[in-house]
């Protein structure tokens, strides 16, 4: 069973770009690197790199990075590969998208991955 997504989309405030840990609550802070223990990694869809990987996903994730950089390869991309990530019963990703105007559209979409085992 695949790793389950919870979708969250939001117009551009200062308050929808927080998620919080259903283990601890903790909210999640990417503007100062305040991260929980159980946040296994953060995706950046828009530039394609991991904002932070907890040790226990390093090597899961450099995998990853190497197979969807393979040239002779045909696997999915490091995000479609995050998402077939083996469902444990604690562990799951957040998704969460925001829109707004600056100069014209913009958005951004970010993936948090949290596991209650780290």
């Amino acid at each position: 069973m695949k790793i389950p997504l919870l979708e969250i989309s939001t117009t551009d405030s200062e308050d929808s770009h927080f998620v919080h840990c259903v283990f601890c609550g903790h909210q999640q802070d990417p503007e100062n690197g305040s991260y929980c223990q159980h946040v296994a990694f953060i995706y950046l869809r828009s530039i394609d790199e991991f904002e932070h990987i907890s040790e226990d996903y390093v090597e899961q994730i450099g995998k990853m990075k190497k197979d969807s950089e393979d040239a002779e390869s045909i696997l999915e991309t490091v995000e479609d590969q995050l998402l077939k990530i083996q469902a444990t019963g604690r562990n799951y990703i957040v998704e969460l998208s925001s829109s707004g105007i600056a100069c014209g559209p913009s958005s951004f979409t970010v993936l948090y991955g949290f596991d209650g085992d780290l």
